[in-house]
């Protein structure tokens, strides 16, 4: 155990090449940005909607911080409502950049379990974003 005891302000404090304030219990955290953009239009009121959605990343592992994996992906979506409270969601996103994966694909299907909920309202937000 270090001998522990209180520094004065005029002290200084040793440089210590091996010790990185991001970690953490558990190891290093890669640093991840990342956004998701989408249009829609309704094909069909309440029903049926297409568009297209976009994702980006851009992340870091600790030995690499100088060379970020950047990763663009593009893809169309369709929303189908079979009912007021349910909806079938299908998105193919495929990669535009060298780290991106080739295809990374959602389908989710949601159902609005609260009564007296508007969710065939709600503003369209990307099915990558939701699936979080």
């Amino acid at each position: 155990m270090k001998n522990c005891r209180t520094r004065r302000s005029s002290e200084r404090e040793p440089a210590d090449p091996l010790t990185d304030k991001s970690n953490v219990i558990g190891g290093w955290l890669p640093t991840e940005w990342a956004s998701s953009q989408g249009l829609s239009y309704s094909l069909i009121d309440r029903r049926l909607s297409a568009g297209v959605e976009m994702k980006f990343a851009h992340e870091t592992e600790r030995d690499s911080r100088s060379e970020p994996e950047i990763k663009f992906l593009v893809g169309p979506s369709v929303q189908w409502r079979p009912t007021k409270r349910s909806h079938l969601d299908l998105v193919p996103l495929i990669g535009a950049t060298h780290a991106a994966p080739r295809v990374e694909a959602f389908l989710v299907f949601g159902i609005d379990l609260w009564p007296g909920s508007k969710a065939w309202e709600e503003r369209y937000a990307p099915t990558s974003l939701k699936s979080k």
